[in-house]
């Protein structure tokens, strides 16, 4: 009676370790929520003798509690990707600089009282049921190879983008250096990110985040080793003069008929005193999201024979475990959305994803 777990939530704790494993971010809530309420039960006869003994399920206590952390890091995701889910929605002080060039909708905001400058896009790309998989695939690893993203950042404003650690397959540490040259004579900025992936499968859907780390929140994502990695980045920093920016956001791509939508937003600041006139005029006419989502578009297009499908063909653990996530999604949604002959009657015929055709810009 010491440690007493019913099979049932023996079951549902296992469930949750594969689902946090695999990234499962939702299905994980929703896990830790129902624990958690199978945990709060109290027992009709109390054994005062033992540790949780109060409660119904004593043992189930011990095992919620081995499993702290990552209890905590799924509740700290799973908010932030419904934060960025919201913001992905929001339209009161969006500006619509570039609408619908070239398959783009280019979206702009400026913070006020703040440097805080945010820009987003949507892009649709349609394709065959059949080719959906292989699209993803090229999507995220435009973003997963993180080195490779000097190829098609704007302006080539990226000098690098380094891979300091692998936490875990869906979850990498990176830096981040921005040299903007002749056109802006300032000094580099450079910024540390957390980057994770997150399967929401529940919503034929794949997001992916960023956003800076420092101190003890990175130390939490890393392991002992993190205090190398500090320690170079101050030192790094502090020895070429580059100035640390802030900078957080996603992409994110869901699956609908004939196609896959690709939105992307970044909230970034750049810790200028003041912001240089090319880069405000840059940013605030919708340049510099056009062109970092039709960089997107162009390598996805130009995708064979690059270093990039080179990468893929060569880590198929990552890729071919992506592909059959993906033809889940495609398979499941197939006959949801076989009836639909565009994402508009989809959305006219479906008043429950009303939330969903708000988000990918079709309202």
């Amino acid at each position: 009676m010491v440690g007493f777990i019913t099979k049932k939530s023996r079951a549902l704790l296992e469930e949750f370790d594969e689902a946090f494993s695999e990234a499962q971010i939702l299905k994980c809530n929703r896990l830790v929520t129902v624990l958690e309420r199978k945990a709060a039960k109290k027992s009709e006869a109390p054994r005062i003798d033992t540790e949780y003994g109060e409660y119904a399920e004593p043992g189930l206590h011990k095992e919620l509690h081995s499993r702290k952390k990552e209890i905590a890091e799924c509740r700290s995701d799973f908010a932030r990707v419904q934060q960025l889910k919201a913001a992905l929605t929001a339209e009161e002080g969006w500006v619509n600089n570039k609408k619908e060039k070239n398959g783009h909708s280019i979206y702009y905001k400026k913070m006020s009282d703040s440097d805080l400058i945010m820009t987003k896009s949507h892009t649709f790309f349609e394709c065959e049921t059949k080719d959906i998989p292989e699209l993803m695939i090229k999507l995220i690893a435009l973003f997963y190879e993180t080195d490779l993203m000097t190829e098609y950042f704007p302006r080539r404003f990226m000098e690098s983008h380094t891979m300091l650690h692998q936490v875990s397959r869906f979850s990498k540490i990176t830096r981040i250096v921005l040299n903007f040259g002749r056109f802006v004579p300032v000094s580099k900025r450079t910024t540390m990110v957390i980057a994770k992936g997150f399967d929401l499968r529940e919503e034929d859907s794949i997001m992916m985040t960023y956003e800076t780390k420092k101190g003890d929140s990175l130390n939490e994502e890393m392991n002992s080793n993190i205090h190398q990695f500090t320690r170079h980045s101050k030192r790094r920093s502090k020895e070429s003069k580059m100035v640390e920016f802030f900078l957080r956001g996603c992409g994110f791509m869901v699956l609908v008929p004939g196609g896959v939508v690709f939105k992307h937003m970044s909230f970034f600041d750049l810790k200028f005193d003041f912001m240089p006139v090319f880069l405000m005029n840059l940013i605030s006419s919708g340049i510099y999201a056009y062109e970092f989502a039709d960089g997107i578009k162009k390598s996805v297009e130009r995708f064979a024979g690059t270093e990039w499908a080179k990468r893929v063909a060569e880590n198929p653990a990552f890729y071919e475990d992506l592909r059959g996530r993906v033809e889940g999604f495609v398979e499941e949604g197939q006959d949801l959305y076989a009836e639909f002959s565009s994402v508009e009657k989809y959305f006219e015929e479906n008043r429950n994803v009303v939330d969903m055709k708000k988000l990918l810009g079709l309202k």
